[in-house]
């Protein structure tokens, strides 16, 4: 009977003493839509870790599942049989490929902190050392077929630390190279073809590290370092505004002018037609009034001498029906 209690005794205080260790629970990864993961084994022989630095064994290590468990092993921490630790046999890396937009256009007055100047717009300089700040407006991307690439070169930082380091630098080195072979008038002129050269060429050097670039352009206009430049540019610009508002009000005055004396001209020509109508008329009707004058008085001589006028037709009667007197015997 002792024999069996010590048996018993014996097996409870092992299960006791065993289940003080730590439970096995496999941790779980989830991946979100837009990330792309890579299953990274921890332990294995040498030949496996050396080749950690390649892209193809990146490709060979990349999972489609949206949860992963993770594989544990139990390690001994302590001198008793329940002192170990459940750790994970592989590292689970993922690679956000979400769409990120960046601006660098804000104001870089002296005074500000490394933080803030990440959305500080990029300083350049012409070619007489004239310097300038010019804002940018990036988006990027990382495609799926991109992501070991991206992995390789990059590591762990998120596209917008690398937009805000790698790419950031890039643009400038290719800005401060085209404004500063350029004069401030030609960098003036020519804004737009040195933004263009730099979205082509940002393009095609990122697409190799697994980064594809949408677009990369101007944010804003250039903005001076020294107030006087931009004050002078500034006035310079208002004058030659206020020329073309002059010349185009002058241009416009010249053809209401021109529509004035049109129609000046059109209604003293019809002033003028009208006034030859009149007189037309005018003499017309004084004509027609001394022809009446005229047979009036042939006719009043007529009736004295008892003759009608020669100079009209025979039976012309003047008096329109009316009788003649007699004439006199």
């Amino acid at each position: 009977m002792k024999s069996k209690l010590f048996t018993i005794t014996l097996a409870l205080s092992a299960l006791v003493l065993s289940a003080c260790g730590p439970v096995r629970v496999p941790p779980l990864e989830n991946v979100g839509p837009n990330e792309t993961a890579f299953v990274i084994p921890l332990e294995g022989d040498s030949k496996g870790q050396a080749k950690f630095e390649s892209v193809k064994y990146l490709e060979e290590r990349k999972v489609q599942s949206k949860r992963i468990e993770v594989p544990v092993r139990e390690r001994s921490i302590g001198r008793m049989w329940w002192d170990y630790e459940w750790i994970p046999t592989v590292r689970v890396v993922k690679v956000d490929r979400s769409l990120v937009t960046r601006e660098w256009s804000q104001s870089n007055p002296k005074g500000k902190t490394p933080g803030d100047l990440k959305n500080a717009a990029i300083a350049v300089e012409s070619k007489e050392s004239i310097g300038f700040h010019v804002g940018i407006n990036i988006t990027a991307l990382i495609q799926e077929a991109d992501a070991s690439t991206y992995l390789y070169w990059h590591n762990t930082k998120s596209l917008q630390e690398v937009i805000d380091t790698n790419i950031r630098g890039f643009v400038q080195g290719v800005l401060s190279r085209e404004f500063g072979s350029r004069t401030l008038e030609q960098s003036k002129a020519d804004k737009n073809v040195v933004f263009a050269l730099a979205d082509k060429e940002s393009k095609e050097h990122f697409q190799k590290y697994g980064i594809t670039i949408l677009n990369l352009g101007n944010a804003g206009g250039l903005e001076f370092d020294d107030q006087a430049i931009q004050d002078a540019i500034n006035n310079t610009q208002t004058s030659e505004m206020k020329v073309k508002v002059a010349i185009q009000e002058k241009l416009a005055q010249d053809e209401r002018n021109k529509k004035d004396v049109a129609t000046a001209i059109a209604a003293r020509q019809a002033a003028e037609e009208f006034a030859k109508a009149k007189e037309a008329q005018t003499a017309k009707v004084e004509l027609e009034i001394k022809m009446v004058d005229a047979q009036a008085r042939l006719l009043f001589a007529g009736r004295v001498s008892g003759n009608l006028p020669s100079i009209l037709p025979q039976g012309t009667n003047m008096l329109y029906g009316l009788d003649a007197p007699a004439p006199k015997k």
